[in-house]
C-alpha cells in the first residue's frame, strides 16, 4: 500500500475565504506588489494537449482559463469549448423569498468592485480533480456544496459534479447556465453577435438525459452538454463582456463575450443529492468522463519514484512525491499522419508520445521535451514513453536537425534551434541507459544520432556547423538558435551567435555519449578523437573554468589577413552551467567547481538561477509589462527553475558525490521545489523576478521546472 506520504502529496488543499487588504486572496498567496489580485492557479491536462485551467477562487483571469480546452489536433489545435458554468443553488423558504446561493464568480467589464474572495467558499482541493467547498450560513441553517471537476483522461471531455447537504430538510433547484467560447484558445471572441455564429439545439443522450449541442455554424467546433437529471430551458443570450485581469497585465487585450444556450434546471425535494453536468467534444458517455485513471497511474509514478530513493527522509519523501505526481501534466499523445520516415523528406508526424513544455500557450518543443524527457519519463519509469517520445522526434528530423517546436494551429514542425539535437543525443544515451532497450536505439535513434554529427560537422541550416577548431559555429545577427530565443517585433534580445558555450559543452558531450553507445570500435575510436580536439579548443576559447567561462564568442571582420577575429562576452551568463553539469563535459573537477563557484555567488536564489548577473549592462531584475518588455527581460535576469537540475548535477560532479555535495545540492533545490503547490497548485511556474520580491510569472505550469527539479533530488539521492 502506499505511505501515507505519498497519499497525502497528491492532494493540495488551501483554505479560502474572506480577507482584508487588496493583494492576499488564498492561501496566503500574495500579489507581490502587482496591481489587482493574484490567486493560485490549477492545471488538469486530458493526456491529449487539452486542459482545463483556473483559480483556486474559481474566477477567470486568463483567456486560457476554462473548464474544456480542447486539442482537436492532439496535442495541438488547442480550442476553447466550454470556459464557465454560472450556477446558482437556489432554496425555497417558507414565508420569505428564495434564498440564492451563487458559486461561481465572474469578473465584468466596468465593475467597481472585483470578486477578491468568495464568502461561502471555505476550501479547494486538488487531487487530479479539483474541487470547490462551499459553505453557506443561512436562515434555515447550513448549506454545503461541493463543486468537483472531473477532466476525461483520453478524451476531449469534463464533468461538473455538484452534492447539495443541508437546509432543513427543504428542496432544492440547482440552475447551471453553460459558457460556451468554441474558439482558438489563444484568441478572444470580442465582438457581438456571437448568436449570429453559434447554433444549438436540443437532443436526447443515449442515456436519457437532457442535452443540448452547441456548434459553429461553420461546423468546426461543437460540445455536447448534458446532466443526470433535470430539464434543460432554452434561453439562448450572450453574457459579459467579462476582464481577464492577467491579460491586461500582459498588455494583450482582456476582455470577451461568452454564449449560452441555455439552463439545465435540477432539482431536489430532498434536503441531499447530486447532479453532473458533462462536456465532451467527442460526445463521450459521463461514465467515461472520470479521474481515476489518472490517480491510479500518477500513484504509480510516486510510489516508484519514492520507493526508488530509498535513502530520502522526512520532507524529501514529500517533495520526490509531489514532483512525481506533477510530472504527470506534460506527457501527451501526438497523432497524424503516419507512415512516412523523416529525413530531408519533412517530418514523419505520425502518432507517438511527446512533452508539453508549459501550460497555458506552449505546446511540444524539442529542446524542452529532450531536457524534460529524464525526469518526467526516466526517472518516473515510464521507459515505453520515453523510447516513443524519442521515435516520434527522430521521425521528424530534417538533416540533422531536431523540431524546435510545431505550430499549435497548423501543427507544422519549425527548424529554428541549435541545441534540440545535441539535447536528443544527451536524451538518447540516458535512455539506453536508463531502460537498457538497445533495440529501439539501434533501429531508430543511432541513425538519427549520426546523421545530427554529420551534419553537424559538415554544417546544415541556419548556419550550424563545425569550425576549423572543431567548435559549433551557429547562426547570426538576426537569429535565436539557443534556449535564450525571445524575438518581438524584429528583435532577437539574446542573439548569442557564434561560438556559444553550453552548445560547445552539449556537443562535446554528444560525441563522448555516442562513442560509447556505437557498437563498432572504429566508429567509437573516431567519435571520441573528435570530442578531444573539441574539449582542447573549449579551453581555448571558452576557459578552464576555474574562474567560470566565457558565454559566447561572436565573429567579427576585422582578424586581419582577411581572416575572421571573435570578440568574446565579458557578461556572467548562466549558460556556463552546463559544462559542469554534463556527465561528458570538457571540463575536469577544479573547472566544475570554478564554475559552480561563479554561478552561486552570481546567480543561485530561492527560485532558481538567473539568467544574467546583477549589475550588467542590459540586466532587468523585473519581468513585467508587455510582451515586448518581457521578451527583453525573459533571459536578461529572469530566473529560470528548470537551470537548478544542471547546477545539483554540477556540484554534485564537481564533489565526487560525498555527502557534503549530496546535501549542499539538496539545500538548493529544496527551496525551489517548496514553492510547488505555492506559486501554482500543481506545478512549478516557468519564470521569476530576478529581484526580490520575487514574483513568478510565465506559464503558469512549466515541463523542464518540475522535470529538472525532480532529476536533481533524484540524482542526489543515487
Amino acid at each position: 500500500g502506499m505511505s501515507e506520504v505519498t497519499r497525502e502529496s497528491r492532494v493540495t488543499v488551501l483554505e479560502c475565504g474572506w480577507v482584508d487588504g487588496g493583494d492576499v486572496c488564498v492561501g496566503g498567496v500574495s500579489g507581490g506588489g502587482r496591481s489587482g489580485a493574484v490567486w493560485p492557479e490549477w492545471v488538469i491536462a486530458n493526456g491529449l494537449g487539452g486542459f482545463a485551467m483556473g483559480t483556486a477562487l474559481g474566477v477567470n483571469t486568463r483567456r486560457y482559463h476554462g473548464l474544456l480546452v480542447a486539442a482537436m489536433r492532439p496535442p495541438v489545435g488547442r480550442a476553447m469549448i466550454l470556459s464557465q458554468v454560472a450556477d446558482v443553488l437556489r432554496i425555497e423558504h417558507p414565508g420569505e423569498d428564495p434564498i440564492e446561493l451563487r458559486m461561481s464568480g465572474f469578473h465584468f467589464v466596468g465593475e467597481g468592485q472585483r470578486l477578491m474572495a468568495h464568502p461561502g467558499l471555505e476550501r479547494f482541493e486538488h487531487d487530479g480533480a479539483a474541487r470547490w467547498v462551499y459553505r453557506f450560513d443561512t436562515p434555515i441553517g447550513v448549506v454545503r456544496v461541493v463543486k468537483s471537476l472531473e477532466v476525461a483522461d483520453g478524451h476531449n471531455g469534463c464533468a461538473l459534479r455538484y452534492d447539495v447537504a443541508g437546509g432543513a430538510g427543504l428542496g432544492w433547484v440547482l440552475e447551471l447556465t453553460p459558457l460556451v467560447g468554441l474558439r482558438d484558445v489563444h484568441e478572444l471572441e470580442t465582438g457581438a453577435g456571437l448568436g449570429e455564429r453559434l447554433v444549438s439545439r436540443e437532443l436526447a443522450t443515449p442515456e436519457g438525459r437532457p442535452g443540448v449541442l452547441v456548434a459553429g455554424r461553420d461546423g468546426h467546433l461543437g460540445v455536447h452538454l448534458s446532466t443526470d437529471a433535470g430539464r434543460f430551458e432554452v434561453r439562448a443570450r450572450e453574457w459579459g463582456p467579462v476582464e481577464y485581469v492577467w491579460e491586461k497585465r500582459r498588455g494583450l487585450d482582456g476582455e470577451e463575450r461568452l454564449w449560452s444556450p441555455g439552463t439545465f434546471v435540477c432539482g431536489s425535494e430532498r434536503s441531499e443529492g447530486s447532479v453532473t453536468l458533462s462536456a465532451s467534444v467527442e460526445g463521450v458517455e459521463q461514465g467515461a468522463i472520470a479521474a481515476h485513471p489518472r490517480r491510479e497511474r500518477v500513484a504509480e509514478l510516486v510510489e516508484r519514484v519514492v520507493e526508488g530513493c530509498p535513502g530520502a527522509k522526512g520532507d524529501d519523501r514529500d517533495r520526490l512525491a509531489r514532483l512525481a505526481a506533477a510530472t504527470d501534466l506534460f506527457v501527451v499523445k501526438r497523432v497524424g499522419e503516419s507512415g512516412r520516415s523523416g529525413g530531408a523528406d519533412g517530418p514523419n508526424m505520425g502518432g507517438g508520445v511527446s512533452v508539453i513544455a508549459g501550460y497555458p500557450w506552449f505546446t511540444d518543443w524539442g529542446r524542452d521535451t529532450m531536457i524534460a524527457l529524464d525526469g518526467l519519463l526516466l526517472a518516473t519509469g515510464r521507459h515505453e514513453e520515453a523510447g516513443r517520445t524519442l521515435a516520434t522526434f527522430a521521425g521528424a528530423r530534417r538533416r540533422g536537425l531536431i523540431p524546435n517546436n510545431f505550430d499549435d494551429r497548423g501543427g507544422g514542425a519549425s527548424y529554428n534551434t541549435v541545441d534540440a539535437s545535441l539535447w536528443f543525443v544527451h536524451a538518447c544515451g540516458r535512455y539506453v541507459e536508463a531502460s537498457g532497450d538497445r533495440g529501439l536505439f539501434e533501429s531508430e535513434l543511432l541513425p538519427a544520432c549520426e546523421e545530427i554529427v554529420r551534419c553537424y560537422s559538415e554544417g546544415t541550416d541556419y548556419n550550424i556547423g563545425a569550425d576549423a577548431d572543431g567548435l559549433i559555429v551557429a547562426g547570426d545577427e538576426s537569429t535565436q538558435l539557443t534556449w535564450m530565443d525571445a524575438r518581438r517585433d524584429g528583435v532577437t534580445f539574446t542573439p548569442r551567435f557564434g561560438k556559444a558555450v553550453e552548445i560547445n559543452a552539449l556537443w562535446h558531450h554528444a560525441l563522448v555519449t555516442l562513442a560509447g553507445l556505437v557498437g563498432e570500435p572504429e566508429r567509437a575510436g573516431e567519435l571520441r578523437a573528435m570530442a578531444a580536439r573539441v574539449r582542447a579548443s573549449f579551453a581555448e576559447v571558452f576557459g578552464d573554468g576555474r574562474s567560470g567561462l566565457v558565454d559566447c564568442v561572436e565573429p567579427r571582420g576585422d582578424g586581419g589577413d582577411g581572416g575572421c577575429g571573435w570578440r568574446a562576452s565579458d557578461e556572467v551568463r548562466v549558460n556556463q552551467v552546463f559544462a559542469a553539469g554534463l556527465a561528458h563535459g570538457p571540463l575536469d573537477d577544479a573547472g566544475r567547481a570554478g564554475v559552480i563557484g561563479v554561478v552561486e555567488r552570481e546567480l543561485l536564489t530561492d527560485a532558481g538561477l538567473r539568467t544574467l548577473a546583477p549589475g550588467s549592462e542590459g540586466y532587468r531584475g523585473r519581468f513585467e509589462g508587455d510582451l515586448f518588455e518581457r521578451d527583453g527581460a525573459y533571459h536578461n535576469g529572469t530566473v529560470w527553475p528548470w537551470l537548478m537540475g544542471a547546477y545539483a548535477e554540477g556540484v554534485l560532479r564537481a564533489g565526487g558525490f560525498d555527502e557534503a555535495s549530496r546535501e549542499r545540492a539538496r539545500g538548493a533545490l529544496r527551496p525551489v521545489i517548496d514553492r510547488l503547490g505555492v506559486d501554482a497548485v500543481n506545478s512549478i511556474p516557468e519564470v521569476y523576478d530576478g529581484d526580490e520580491p520575487r514574483r513568478w510569472d510565465g506559464c503558469v505550469a512549466q515541463a523542464w521546472s518540475v522535470a529538472e527539479c525532480l532529476r536533481g533530488l533524484v540524482l542526489s539521492y543515487a
